[in-house]
């Protein structure tokens, strides 16, 4: 067995394992239905017992679970009975109860498969009659509802509805009250009237205490959850005009924090869930979807097919999913057919998108006065300056204008669901397009999904998840405004450059590049240059439930995720600058394959006592294997464009480059949850999971990771009984517990060596090597966290105001680290366990009906509210690390980490303003405040010297702020009357800081890039108070100066509608018709200075709001119409 596992683990194939467990479960499937053959319910109709001066209710207790037969008694009618001897065989049980009641004053009958016991009255009156009860349950919808708990009340009689929803109970006289429970509806009483038939319609539960929360590998009801667990309102986003859920998801969850890697159509989110807790390993939340663990993309998935959404947050959530739980869970769970008939909806989505904003940029006049006043600071006595005219040039050119358009927008959701008892089904079709803002690039999506669910009796269930997505995606091909992007990007081109040359050709001389270049300008690139990628992802998800006994149940599912990527590129020869260098045509493709494989089983028991120990246990292993492949051309030089990239050896060998990747990982965990509460008053969580992961060392591939929950449902108390009046809820929660993090590399703690091609020539050749790429490291392990969690829960009784408050401190110990090495090691870094972080912070959620009237208008509320404070608690034998050095003066890092500070944080040297005079040099040069060598002039920039030295270094660096928020959240309001409903959603960030990229060169007056417009009111002679630097003071050094408030107000949502009722339905075929006007993004109040402060360029996973070049967010209006027939 140990071989077999180091095999597992070293990467070996799973071939054997897996088909090893395809033939076990198709060997239990068919031993499965082979058993459902014979029935399963046998009564025994002789009796064998024997008892020894035994009760009565003892002596009824046996009979009825020998027999199967009910016994209906009063515990008054045994009060002062006398104890029985009974010593049968094989004796009918009729004769065993005479023998039982002989000398008791006790009367029976029995009636089919029941025992009414009786006291006989004085007139010695017939014992009393049992009476069977028949009915159907259905929904509000006449939907029927298998699994209704039907109870007789004061005893112990039941039944359950069948899957056609009819049941049938015998039941003692003719007055009894029956009491229908189902999880997810309201209760329901009736009483005997003398009638044998009782119909009953059940009502879905609203006051959300038995709304069922998906948890890691199960569900409970949400007054049963003692976790910290956010739910999402589908009905809250379902209608913003995205094609990606996380992009709705932006501030409507409680200790989650989502930023928009950019504004580009299908692009993702940076989420984290209670911060920021590792440095150089992932710290992404995990993603399960339809209990599929790393599912694929969320672009893959349809926003309409989402029926909830859950965010599991502590560590008594998560720890089931152990290694990748660290971060949070987030679950996603589709939509399912129900019983009835077949139902049809179909949504469509229409609009536009745009750019929201123009920064404020110089135009062409200011532009040109800034290049003539360089000039005569050259050349004091000049008379040619390089704009002689600047007032007449105007405005000149926008570049972003130039390529920024009004974009179109569609999404087409087609699905239909039903079924019967037996099967159920829902089926969908998408089609969505989405265009970007700038031209030439856009997302298309062409997506299908199939989830069934199978009855195959009354102990065998089954289920199959399919989906299916066939994106497009046109990459962006232009630089919107980064750094590097200073000589090409829309923001630094100079406006006085135009966009067509006087032959109607694009303008390809950029007069700002140095001396002036030839460059392929934004127009030229957008209308030329092809760059698509193409993914295709087949996501597939079958299961099967068997209840094994009563309480006990066996669920196996088998999962796999198959997806297919192309990138073709292709930048044709006639582009300006390829054709001035006479360079060819530049094509580049690059495929990838992944396929994933997730086996889970688990076995769950669940059994109640009396109503008051409540016990619910679940064990389980899974196993998962993961295979990527990729392979990389590229080739310059080609002559025939007509071809693209589907001529790749069309370039000489010595322009070309080939490259092929192969990973392979594997993990198996076992895993373990204990549920318990006394009379729903007092509940105790316990979870446990081993994970063992290939990436790791032999040495380091298990680990487990423990938690514990406990939750007091203080409303249960009897001295809390007055105030049902008032509340419904009131818990208290407390957890702890342990996760996991292996967010590494498949070989990250393997010795690998790279093949190189281009070392020394050899006999007129330069033969391929190989060198080693790392240090190895044995002793890698895992990076674990372990969180507390206190929470409190409370909702007022006529459901007008919920609240959710939670506290969370989590410790992340044995870090993932990747430690600088001094040059003469001959490798740069080395992965190691180092370091330590803390997060800590609060989360409120509230949810309020503010008004409700009798005449329909309905006015509700809902707010959350986070904060974070991370920091780094140890860092071992180093002080500080940077994580992001300077464009182009590393010396000057932006970005570090080190003990006591953030994670996130900023750093640069204290900006002084500029030299005023020569006087002031003289005075305070060197002591006060300090500059780089050449900078000691009247106009230039001036810094606090932080150490006191008198030179300008890294050591004038200090700690400008941190780059997540101290408090961020979103408010929404909903008002409803009859058919029309307005929802308003605000978003807002606080305490954040960014870097603004563009100003090392746009900032400060350098003369090649256009400027921001803040730089006309720089240093001159004639204006020497300024402390805008003057012109060409361009010096590298990160300051503060460059870093903004990143804190926001943003309207996030607008959304008008109209539901038509059926008295005023324009179309009498239709069961629902809704009308729709969504507006996204629609007002932003910030400091900052770039498009948006809520983009993340940067792949770091530490770096985060950091906008290099960020594709701008859009405003969205879109029109919404939605049909149910």
């Amino acid at each position: 067995m140990y071989k077999k596992l180091r095999r597992f683990f070293a990467g070996a194939s799973l071939r054997k394992p897996l088909n090893l467990l395809f033939i076990m479960k198709l060997s239990f499937t068919i031993v499965l239905f082979s058993c459902l053959q014979v029935s399963a319910f046998t009564y025994a109709q002789k009796i064998t017992l024997v008892k020894k001066q035994a009760s009565l209710e003892d002596v009824f207790k046996a009979i009825r679970k020998q027999s199967g037969y009910n016994i209906f008694y009063n515990s008054e009618m045994l009060a002062g009975t006398s104890p029985v001897t009974l010593n049968v065989k094989n004796l009918d049980i009729n004769e065993v109860m005479k023998k039982c009641l002989k000398g008791q004053n006790l009367n029976y009958n029995i009636v089919d498969k029941n025992i009414i016991i009786s006291k006989p009255s004085q007139q010695d009156k017939a014992p009393v009659k049992a009476t069977v009860v028949t009915g159907k349950i259905t929904d509000d919808k006449n939907i029927p509802l298998p699994g209704v708990s039907i109870r007789v009340k004061g005893t112990q009689v039941s039944a359950v509805s069948d899957k056609d929803g009819n049941y049938r109970i015998t039941v003692p006289g003719n007055d009894a009250i029956l009491v229908f429970t189902s999880i997810g509806f309201v209760s329901q009483e009736r009483k005997l009237t003398g009638g044998s038939v009782i119909n009953v319609k059940l009502m879905q539960q609203v006051t959300g205490l038995n709304e069922v929360v998906v948890v890691g590998y199960g569900e409970v009801q949400r007054k049963d959850l003692t976790g910290a667990v956010a739910t999402v309102k589908m009905a809250d986003i379902e209608r913003v005009p995205e094609v990606r859920v996380d992009q709705m998801l932006e501030g409507r969850i409680a200790g989650v924090d989502l930023i928009s890697a950019g504004g580009d159509p299908g692009s993702g989110t940076t989420v984290r869930v209670r911060g920021t807790r590792s440095i150089n390993a992932d710290n992404e939340p995990l993603y399960v979807i339809d209990g599929m663990i790393d599912a694929g993309d969320l672009s893959d998935v349809n926003p309409s097919d989402i029926e909830s959404i859950q965010v599991l947050k502590d560590a008594s959530s998560t720890a089931i999913y152990g290694s990748r739980g660290a971060n949070g869970v987030i679950l996603i769970t589709t939509k399912k057919g129900s019983p009835g008939k077949d139902v049809f909806n179909y949504r469509a989505d229409m609009g536009f998108a745009e750019l929201p904003r123009y920064l404020d940029m110089m135009n062409a006049t200011e532009y040109a006065e800034l290049q003539n006043e360089n000039y005569y600071n050259n050349n004091p006595t000049g008379t040619n300056p390089p704009y002689p005219d600047a007032a007449s040039l105007g405005e000149g050119t926008n570049w972003t204008k130039e390529i920024t358009r009004r974009a179109p927008y569609q999404n087409h959701t087609l699905s239909v669901s039903g079924g019967n008892t037996g099967l159920r089904y829902y089926f969908s079709g998408n089609y969505a397009n989405q265009q970007g803002i700038i031209k030439a690039s856009g997302f298309e999506r062409y997506q299908g999904r199939l989830n069934l669910d199978k009855t195959f009796s009354m102990k065998l269930k089954g289920g199959l998840r399919i989906n299916y997505s066939n994106t497009a995606t046109d990459n962006n091909k232009v630089d919107i405004g980064s750094n590097a992007g200073w000589w090409n990007s829309t923001l630094a081109l100079p406006p006085v450059m135009n966009a067509y040359d006087a032959g109607g050709n694009f303008e390809s001389w950029n007069p700002g590049w140095y001396a002036g270049g030839v460059i392929n300008s934004p127009l030229a690139l957008v209308e030329s240059v092809k760059n698509i990628t193409y993914r295709k992802v087949l996501w597939s998800n079958l299961f099967l439930e068997y209840q094994l006994l009563k309480n006990l149940k066996l669920r196996t599912a088998f999962s796999n995720t198959v997806s297919n990527a192309n990138v073709n590129q292709y930048q044709p020869s006639t582009l300006p600058r390829r054709e001035f260098l006479e360079q060819g045509g530049y094509a580049y493709k690059y495929a990838n394959r992944y396929n994933g494989i997730l086996s889970e089983t688990t076995l769950s028991y669940a059994k109640s006592w009396r109503s008051t120990h409540n016990l619910n246990l679940l064990g389980g292993w899974t196993i998962q294997k993961k295979t990527f492949e990729s392979q990389t051309q590229s080739g310059s030089g080609y002559m025939l464009d007509e071809l693209e990239e589907n001529n790749m050896q069309g370039a000489p060998s010595s322009k070309t480059f080939v490259r092929s990747d192969l990973w392979q990982s594997a993990m198996l965990s076992a895993l373990g949850r204990l549920n318990y509460n006394y009379g729903r008053k007092y509940y105790v969580t316990l979870t446990g999971r081993a994970d063992g992961a290939s990436n790791f060392s032999a040495n380091h591939k298990w680990a487990f990771f423990p938690s514990g929950a406990f939750k007091w449902a203080m409303l249960e108390e009897p001295w809390m009984q007055p105030l049902k009046r008032v509340l419904s809820e009131a818990s208290v929660r407390l957890s702890y517990g342990v996760s996991g993090n292996q967010a590494i590399p498949a070989y990250g703690s393997l010795a690998k060596l790279t093949a190189s091609s281009s070392g020394y020539i050899l006999d007129g050749t330069i033969p391929v090597a190989y060198y080693p790429e790392n240090i190895p490291n044995a002793n890698l392990s895992w990076e674990t966290s372990s969180q507390w969690n206190a929470g409190i829960d409370f909702k007022l009784a006529n459901n007008k105001l919920s609240v959710t408050l939670d506290a969370y401190n989590t410790i992340t110990k044995d870090l993932l680290l990747n430690v600088q090495l001094a040059q003469q090691v001959g490798y740069t870094s080395r992965l190691v366990n180092l370091g330590e972080t803390q997060n800590t912070g609060l989360e409120l959620l509230i949810n309020s009906v503010n008004l409700q009237s009798l005449s329909g208008f309905k006015w509700s509320s809902y707010f959350t509210f986070s904060t974070n404070k991370n920091q780094v608690l140890s860092l071992g034998s180093l002080t500080r690390v940077t994580t992001e050095p300077n464009y182009s003066a590393p010396q000057y890092y932006m970005y570090a980490y080190e003990v006591g500070r953030p994670i996130s944080g900023l750093y640069g040297v204290n900006y002084a303003g500029t030299w005023k005079s020569q006087q002031e040099i003289t005075d305070w040069g060197g002591s006060k405040y300090v500059s780089i060598d050449s900078y000691y002039q009247p106009g230039r920039q001036r810094y606090i010297d932080a150490n006191g030295d008198g030179v300008l270094s890294e050591a004038d660096e200090v700690y400008l702020g941190q780059s997540d928020p101290k408090i961020y959240g979103g408010l929404g309001n909903t008002f409803k009357y009859k058919g029309f409903d307005l929802d308003i959603f605000f978003q807002y960030s606080w305490g954040a800081k960014m870097y603004n990229p563009l100003e090392f060169k746009q900032g400060t007056g350098y003369i090649g890039p256009n400027q921001f417009r803040y730089v006309v009111n720089r240093w001159t002679p004639d204006n020497p108070t300024s402390d805008i630097p003057k012109v060409n003071s361009q010096d590298f050094v990160a300051t503060d100066r460059f870093v903004h408030d990143a804190s926001y107000l943003r309207l996030a949502t607008v959304r008008l509608g109209y539901n038509f009722s059926k008295k005023n339905m324009p179309v009498k075929a239709l069961q629902n018709l809704g009308c729709y006007l969504t507006g996204s993004n629609l007002f932003l109040l910030t400091k900052y200075n770039g498009y948006d402060p809520d983009v993340s360029t940067n792949s770091s996973s530490t770096v985060r709001r950091k906008d290099d070049g960020a594709y701008p967010k859009n405003r969205t209006i879109a029109l919404s119409v939605s049909l149910k027939f």
